[in-house]
């Protein structure tokens, strides 16, 4: 297996990978607003819809190579401030009299959020992502691209500790006691590490699938000869 060049075939599977990976991050401003309880973690709904994104990230790294894996995080970034910033104008139209204050209110509620937060979130995205990259694509040379469990695991749990330490401390340091955001971002980076280790085998999945889908060929019929009697 070896990194794909950009062209043909390899072009349209990585715009279906890239679409779906921008899709997934863009949706994540609409999980956030839900927490949700598994066992002993209240943990936010986002964690699952961005542990796809973690997912796509990897295996965009190990068929292309981290250039492009940041390339489309990167672009993917632009879009969803793009896409907040089309939100919030849709937002601070004057509303309607035919709808009711409370539907606008909840509106407003769901769709604003904290500049502090949107901040945290875009640092602490844009550091994880380029190490997951890098250290992803450092595993994938010395081990000459053997041992995928092992390049998957070790980089993205590197980039999510830096991931949650940096967002958890970025939004809430100063705004609750520090014992707090320590347990916060354990509690955070836990789950995380926990889900890490369970996809594994739905990453060789992933990978399978993919690389199935760039050596496929189309066959195209032969024209068959018509030979004429004299």
């Amino acid at each position: 297996m070896h990194e794909h060049k950009v062209g043909g075939r390899s072009l349209t599977v990585l715009l279906v990978l890239s679409l779906l990976y921008c899709g997934a991050y863009v949706s994540c401003n609409i999980a956030a607003q839900k927490l949700t309880q598994i066992g002993f973690f209240t943990v936010p709904a986002v964690i699952f819809v961005f542990w796809f994104v973690v997912q796509l990230l990897d295996i965009i790294n190990e068929f292309y190579g981290w250039e492009v894996a940041f390339q489309v995080a990167t672009i993917s970034m632009i879009v969803n401030i793009i896409v907040s910033l089309l939100l919030l104008v849709a937002v601070y139209l004057p509303p309607s009299p035919v709808q009711s204050p409370e539907l606008h209110e909840w509106y407003f509620r769901f769709f604003t959020w904290s500049p502090r937060i949107t901040l945290a979130s875009v640092v602490a995205y844009l550091i994880s992502t380029y190490v997951d990259t890098k250290i992803f694509d450092y595993l994938k040379k010395i081990t000459k691209r053997k041992h995928f469990w092992l390049r998957e695991n070790i980089s993205t749990a590197v980039s999510q500790l830096i991931d949650s330490t940096l967002f958890i401390h970025i939004a809430f340091l100063g705004t609750i006691p520090y014992g707090a955001v320590l347990y916060t971002a354990v509690c955070q980076y836990s789950f995380k590490m926990l889900i890490n280790v369970l996809d594994t085998p739905l990453m060789y999945l992933y990978r399978y699938l993919v690389s199935r889908a760039l050596q496929q060929v189309i066959t195209v019929p032969k024209p068959q000869l018509i030979h004429t009697v004299q």
